[in-house]
């Protein structure tokens, strides 16, 4: 099973809306299961030993069969990072439509506040 994973492993790189914690571009790892397509991508500055349960869910996504499905739908929140100008946190909301929720950094990620859009 390990080898038909690293088989299938393609490596992407994603350009970013916003420069988010000096990220301007994701690297993201999608490989393939019987399962169908999984995806690993953590922060380069994180340490193996930090980012060993994501890359086991992201195999166990492309292993094994999905449970029974109770929702059609999740909602989904973006991420407004620390910015001053209104100009910049207006694009950064409607470059997010249908998103209601914002999850806004505050200092070095201790302090979070989230904002409802009604």
């Amino acid at each position: 099973m390990e080898q038909k994973l690293l088989d299938s492993l393609r490596v992407v790189a994603l350009p970013t809306k916003t420069n988010f914690r000096g990220v301007t571009v994701r690297e993201v790892a999608l490989f393939k299961g019987e399962q169908g397509w999984a995806e690993f991508s953590p922060f380069v500055e994180y340490e193996d030993q930090e980012c060993a349960p994501w890359l086991a869910c992201a195999i166990e996504a492309a292993t094994v069969a999905k449970p029974h499905l109770y929702r059609t739908h999740v909602a989904v929140n973006g991420t407004i990072p620390a910015l001053n100008d209104e100009a910049d946190l207006e694009r950064v909301v409607n470059s997010f439509p249908g998103v209601k929720t914002f999850k806004v950094k505050v200092g070095t990620d201790v302090a979070m506040i989230c904002i409802a859009l009604m």
